[in-house]
């Protein structure tokens, strides 16, 4: 880990790293502790010096700066000692390596140098990086060959965030609320699923505030000590509040309008730190916030620990409607321009709940069009130790698609032209005979044993074979 690495047209550095910068030529992205393995003096210790947050990794650091040909990735990259320590860890590494053999690629196609394929053919190296499933920081990619954006899409049913169905009723004894981890650009209004069974109507306080916490020493978020998922309460800053009131008697959603629309700012896509609360305070103890039936991912219920000043999670989903209300598992996504999700929202994909019955995902033109490939990307993201292979004995996540067809409308009836059986893997491509057709349909036959769900991150149509 100390030998050779290479200087290139920019030198990544621990100032970028821990400034968690981006650049316009991000080929990957990193995000482990700088720690400096020290292999001299009597202590031959690991020092770490900070955890960053996620950062980009130009391609500038991937070419030489004085030897024409010469392209470099892994552990070789052109960094400082210490941004080294960070960028040297395998999965890193790995995404930098597809990139520079895609970088390879495009030099013998059009004949040029590593730094030319910077200064001229940049965004075709992101989009070959797209369409082949690389790691990029997120950015929205429009595919010029793509069909499948310029199609209506829709499904036989998809989850919506504002699909909730109210369950059982939860006591304010204390304040309580709802973390969002995807929220809409513009909130004008909410609805609550309450009950107040008292003969008196009680009054209550909304707040909206966006977690804003300050890096000290080893630039850790300050979740406090209690545990990452318990924010501290003094890290969230106030956005908007609203007063209102639930009548004497009520059961059902009650509708909040915000004296003015609320902006609480861009999500940052690469930071699952980065979220919105909104609590429900009232001095009334007999009024009760439902809580749904099946839980999304984009939200989840904390309740206040007056003693530790923070927000304690439990596991449970507030009935909390937004107005306009954030994308979830539309059908749509699959179109959107992103084809991974980078933490736990916004989520980029069609999810459909799975009952046993085949679900279809169909895109419809207003005329014919040449459609002879197809990249598919399944979504295999869990949120436990199960994502590493190594640790995990079945080598798959249950989240995949086992089971799946493509289909093209022909004289009045569908025709299969890809079936795939026990399917195990995120990025699928498959090539066909050209057709002509106003129609394509994905048919999802059956899931993995464990998953209840249909997750579809994005789906590409070409006229003919790109890769």
């Amino acid at each position: 880990r100390q030998s050779r690495r290479f200087t290139g047209d920019h030198v990544l550095t621990q100032n970028d790293i821990e400034a968690g910068r981006f650049f316009d030529d991000d080929i990957a992205y990193g995000g482990h502790n700088l720690d400096d393995h020290r292999t001299y003096g009597e202590d031959c210790s690991i020092f770490t010096h900070s955890i960053p947050p996620a950062y980009g990794i130009p391609f500038r650091c991937c070419y030489s700066r004085n030897v024409e040909n010469l392209l470099f990735g892994g552990r070789l990259i052109s960094a400082s000692h210490i941004a080294h320590s960070s960028v040297r860890v395998m999965r890193t590494g790995g995404a930098i390596g597809q990139a520079v053999g895609l970088a390879a690629a495009l030099c013998r196609r059009h004949g040029c140098s590593p730094r030319e394929v910077y200064r001229k053919h940049l965004e075709e190296l992101k989009l070959e990086l797209q369409r082949r499933d690389g790691s990029p920081t997120p950015r929205r990619v429009s595919d010029p060959a793509d069909l499948a954006p310029s199609a209506t899409v829709r499904a036989d049913c998809e989850r919506r965030f504002n699909d909730q169905q109210p369950e059982i009723a939860v006591p304010m004894f204390e304040a309580a609320g709802a973390v969002l981890y995807d929220w809409p650009e513009r909130i004008e209004r909410v609805r609550l699923h309450l009950s107040n069974p008292s003969a008196q109507a009680v009054g209550c306080t909304l707040r909206f505030a966006r977690f804003a916490p300050e890096r000290r020493w080893l630039f850790r978020h300050e979740f406090n000590r209690f545990g990452r998922n318990t924010p501290d309460a003094a890290q969230f800053r106030e956005l908007a509040a609203a007063e209102f009131t639930v009548p004497p008697g009520f059961h059902g959603w009650r509708e909040v309008t915000l004296p003015a629309a609320l902006r609480p700012g861009a999500k940052r896509r690469l930071d699952d730190s980065d979220r919105l609360l909104v609590t429900l305070r009232s001095a009334a103890v007999a009024l009760r916030w439902h809580m749904v039936r099946d839980k999304s991912e984009s939200a989840a219920a904390v309740e206040f620990d007056p003693h530790r000043n923070c927000w304690i999670p439990f596991d449970a989903q507030p009935a909390l409607q937004l107005f306009p209300p954030p994308a979830y598992g539309e059908a749509v996504n699959v179109t959107n321009g992103f084809n991974r999700r980078w933490g736990t929202g916004p989520v980029d994909q069609w999810i459909a709940p799975f009952r046993g019955e085949p679900l279809h995902l169909e895109f419809r033109w207003d005329g014919p069009r040449t459609v002879g490939k197809a990249i598919l990307f399944f979504d295999d993201l869990e949120r436990t130790p199960d994502d590493n292979p190594w640790r995990c004995g079945r080598r798959f996540s249950p989240r995949l698609v086992r089971d799946y067809s493509i289909e093209v409308y022909e004289h009045g009836s569908w025709r299969p032209v890809v079936t795939v059986s026990d399917n195990r893997r995120r990025w699928r491509h498959h090539a066909f005979p050209a057709v002509k057709t106003d129609r394509v349909r994905l048919t999802v036959e059956a899931v993995h044993e464990g998953g209840t769900e249909v997750r579809v991150c994005q789906v590409n149509l070409y006229p003919g074979e790109i890769l």
